[in-house]
C-alpha cells in the first residue's frame, strides 16, 4: 500500500495546514524533486455518517495533491539520470528548478484546463491550485488533480527488462510513440513547452483507453514547463522525445548486434521476428533525430515522425494489429507491471483505507 499518512501525525498536519483544511490526507503516493504527492479526498464531498454507497463514490473521487517543498529540488537532483543532470547543468536550470517549479507547473496546468479538444482528457485534470504568490512567504504552494490509476513508464520498461530481458513489442512502442507525440503537439499548440521528457514523467493510465487493448499514455510533472512557445523550444522538446523513444524502441531487442547472446534470447527473437523495413526505417528516423539533438537545423526535417507524417501514420495504423503472440506479451507486461506497482508503495487507496482516513480525521477533529 501507499505510505500511511497517519503514521506521521506531524506530516499529516503539515499537509492539512498547507491545503487550508480543504483535503483529508489518505496516504503519500510519492515524492518528487519539488515536493510530495498525496492521495487525498476533498472534505466538502463527505457526508456523515459515511455509508457503503457513498464510500464507493468517494473512492472514485480520490485525487492527487502535490504540496511543494523547494528544499527537495536540490536534494533530489542527485537522483536524476546522467542525461538530465547534463541538461540541467548545461542550461543552468538549478535555480529555476528549485525556486520556480511550482509556478511553472501550476501555470501549465491552468493553461491546460482552459484548453478544449479531443486530447484534453489525456493530461492531468487540475481541480484547484494555490500559487506561491497566493500562499505567501513561508507557506507552501499546492495543487490537486484527478488521480491516475496506473504506473510510470519506467516501471513498465524495468519489469520488461527483468522478465528475461523482454523488449517491448513494436505495437506497444508504436502506441506509446503516437500518443505522446500527439500530446506533445497538443501542448505546443496550447503554448506550453514540456521539458524534462523522461520515462519517470510518463504515466501508463490503466483505467482509461482510447485504443482497444492499449492504455492511455500521459505526460505528467510539468514543473519544468513554460508558457510561451518558440520554434526552438518545440524542436528541443521533440529532440529529447526522440531520444526517449529511441531508447525504448531498442532496449533488449534481439535485432541489435550481440543481443542474441543475452538471457531470454529466444523470447527476444520471437518478438523481433515481426520487424520489417517499416520498423527499421522508424527506428532509424528516431536515431537520426536523436543524434541531431537540440541545436541541429535538421530538426526541421522530422516531418515524417510528426502527426500527418508518413512514419507517424504507419505507427498509428500498425499499433492496432499485433499478432497473437505479441498481443499476449503486451497484455502480460501491462497487467504484471500493474500488479507489481500495487504491491509496492504506490497502490491506489482501497475503500477501507479511505474510510480509515476519514474516521481518524473526524475523531481528531472531535
Amino acid at each position: 500500500m501507499a505510505h500511511d499518512a497517519y503514521s506521521d501525525v506531524e506530516m499529516k498536519n503539515r499537509f492539512i495546514d498547507a491545503t487550508q483544511h480543504k483535503y483529508i490526507p489518505i496516504a503519500v503516493a510519492g515524492e518528487g524533486k519539488s515536493g510530495k504527492v498525496w492521495y487525498a479526498i476533498q472534505k466538502n464531498l463527505i457526508e456523515h455518517p459515511v455509508g457503503a454507497t457513498q464510500l464507493t463514490a468517494l473512492r472514485a473521487q480520490v485525487c492527487a495533491v502535490k504540496v511543494y517543498a523547494p528544499d527537495n529540488a536540490r536534494k533530489n537532483m542527485k537522483s536524476e539520470s546522467p542525461f538530465i543532470k547534463y541538461v540541467i547543468s548545461r542550461f543552468n536550470l538549478e535555480n529555476e528548478i528549485e525556486y520556480e517549479s511550482s509556478s511553472h507547473e501550476i501555470a501549465a496546468l491552468l493553461q491546460l484546463k482552459r484548453c478544449s479538444g479531443s486530447l484534453s482528457h489525456r493530461f492531468p485534470q487540475l481541480i484547484e491550485a494555490l500559487t506561491q504568490k497566493e500562499a505567501g512567504p513561508g507557506n507552501s504552494s499546492w495543487f490537486s488533480m484527478g488521480a491516475i490509476r496506473g504506473f510510470q513508464l519506467s516501471e513498465l520498461t524495468r519489469f520488461a527488462h527483468c522478465l528475461r530481458n523482454t523488449p517491448l513489442p513494436e505495437a506497444l512502442v508504436y502506441h506509446i510513440f503516437v500518443q505522446l507525440m500527439e500530446a506533445l503537439e497538443f501542448l505546443h499548440k496550447a503554448g506550453i513547452s514540456k521539458s524534462d521528457i523522461q520515462e519517470l514523467n510518463v504515466m501508463v493510465d490503466m483505467a482509461n483507453s482510447d485504443v482497444s487493448g492499449l492504455p492511455n499514455i500521459m505526460f505528467i510533472d510539468f514543473a519544468g514547463s513554460k508558457l510561451g512557445i518558440t520554434d526552438w523550444k518545440c524542436s528541443t522538446d521533440r529532440a529529447y522525445y526522440y531520444i526517449l523513444m529511441h531508447r525504448i524502441a531498442t532496449k533488449d531487442h534481439a535485432c541489435l548486434p550481440g543481443a542474441l547472446e543475452a538471457q531470454g534470447a529466444r523470447l527476444q527473437a520471437d518478438i523481433c521476428r515481426a520487424h520489417d523495413k517499416s520498423w527499421t526505417e522508424f527506428v532509424g528516423a528516431l536515431r537520426k533525430h536523436k543524434l541531431n539533438a537540440v541545436s541541429d537545423a535538421e530538426m526541421a526535417t522530422d516531418g515524417d515522425l510528426r502527426p500527418g507524417g508518413r512514419l507517424f501514420a504507419m505507427a498509428k495504423a500498425r499499433r492496432l494489429c499485433p499478432d497473437g503472440f505479441n498481443h499476449r506479451v503486451i497484455e502480460t507486461l501491462l497487467n504484471e507491471t500493474l500488479k507489481r506497482a500495487d504491491v509496492k508503495d504506490v497502490q491506489f487507496p482501497s475503500e477501507e483505507e479511505v474510510l480509515e482516513a476519514i474516521v481518524l480525521h473526524c475523531n481528531e477533529r472531535d
